[in-house]
């Protein structure tokens, strides 16, 4: 009996010493009073709790792993904090009283009836064009200000509150705030973060956690699950290196028609014929070939050996987190992916791959609930930039039928 309950004891010391989760308190910075009914919850997950009348809070962790925290109150101006929890951590937060001058003052600056012009793009490149984006809806659209600079063609959107969203096919109401939305026209970077807290809908039917399922199949999400776990093969994907290589002949090209054009405009006033005969170096079917040459992309693509997840990871991983670390692309084909075929409509040379730039001498932190950190390291193209918007995001503690 005595070595029955040694071992139950035991079972529950290794249950306690096995959770996670943060702890700590929340002040008002001005008069260090503490903050009660403040929002505490993990960024991109259904995980929140409140601090009490004393502004203390506990927030349990799904997991091991690097977490972004965010806190909300009342009259206050959002904050947020990062860190790497296995185990206890303990963290007091400070926050800073709202200044509502902010938008009045800066308000000039932002285009009128920026909704009317620029909503249709917003949408679509933030909620999404796949099929979920239909039943997923900015419910509070007029806190959003749009703001484009015509000479960089660079499009800025900023939100004056959290964005309500509706996402009936998924099943979920988001709070998302918004950090920071940009998109570059010149180089057709988009970029765009914010914090988000998904609440369930009362009412889970079979149809939405089909849906579910279908989103997280083609997620990003699971990619780096797998990725974490080290499962590539058996979950399906094949990753490969891709290497971009600029086209010599198309600079050359290029840098030799901006002289032709130049002679041709500037001091023939476009007479093309009269070039011709000026010289008898080029001649029509040149210019033609130059001309096809430069409607090639400026770069080509080289497929390269197959990877493991062993060559991407370096010493730096944890327990908790496993640090990412490459050159080039991760070029990722899934066999289990069901493409939508408006993906195709929309890019008719795709192939269905998905391509992963790590940003120049940079590290990307994974964890087992497929959290990436920092984002703006890791850039998607193909399939995943298209597919994972926020009518198919899920939260990170969501769990699959199927794994991981």
């Amino acid at each position: 009996m005595k070595s029955i309950l040694a071992f139950l004891l035991g079972c529950i010391a290794h249950t306690c010493l096995a959770q996670h989760r943060i702890h700590g308190t929340v002040t008002e910075n001005e008069k260090q009073t503490p903050v009660a009914g403040a929002s505490v919850y993990i960024n991109n997950s259904t995980i929140r709790t409140s601090t009490n009348s004393e502004g203390k809070y506990v927030l349990r962790l799904p997991a091991a792993g690097k977490y972004a925290i965010v806190i909300a109150a009342m009259g206050h101006e959002l904050a947020s904090f990062e860190t790497e929890a296995d185990g206890e951590v303990r963290k007091n937060v400070v926050l800073n009283p709202k200044t509502v001058e902010i938008a009045e003052v800066t308000v000039s600056a932002y285009q009128k009836d920026g909704w009317k012009q620029w909503g249709t793009y917003f949408t679509e490149s933030f909620i999404g064009t796949s099929a979920f984006a239909k039943q997923t809806k900015i419910l509070n659209h007029e806190v959003l200000r749009f703001r484009y600079n015509a000479t960089d063609k660079v499009l800025q959107v900023f939100a004056m509150a959290p964005l309500k969203i509706s996402n009936r096919a998924l099943g979920y109401e988001i709070t998302y705030a918004l950090n920071a939305y940009q998109m570059d026209f010149n180089t057709r970077h988009l970029y765009y973060d914010g914090y988000a807290y998904f609440k369930e809908s009362k009412r889970v039917s079979s149809n939405v956690r089909r849906n579910r399922e279908d989103a997280f199949a083609s997620s990003l999400m699971r990619f780096t699950r797998s990725t974490y776990s080290k499962s590539w093969e058996k979950d399906g994907y094949t990753v490969r290196e891709l290497v971009r290589v600029v086209d010599n002949e198309r600079l050359r090209i290029d840098s030799l028609m901006k002289k032709i054009n130049q002679r041709v405009f500037k001091d023939l006033q476009g007479n093309w014929t009269a070039f011709y005969r000026a010289q008898d170096e080029f001649n029509a079917d040149s210019i033609q070939y130059f001309r096809a040459m430069l409607r090639k992309p400026k770069e080509y693509s080289l497929l390269k050996s197959k990877l493991n997840e062993s060559q991407i990871m370096t010493a730096e991983s944890t327990a908790a987190t496993k640090a990412i670390q490459y050159e080039n692309y991760l070029h990722v084909k899934f066999s289990g992916a069901t493409y939508e075929k408006s993906y195709f409509d929309w890019n008719s040379e795709a192939d269905g791959a998905s391509l992963i730039k790590l940003s120049p001498h940079a590290t990307v932190y994974i964890d087992a609930l497929g959290n990436f950190s920092p984002a703006i390291n890791w850039t998607h193209e193909g399939y995943w930039a298209w597919y994972n918007k926020i009518c198919t995001m899920l939260p990170l503690d969501y769990q699959s039928d199927s794994k991981p």
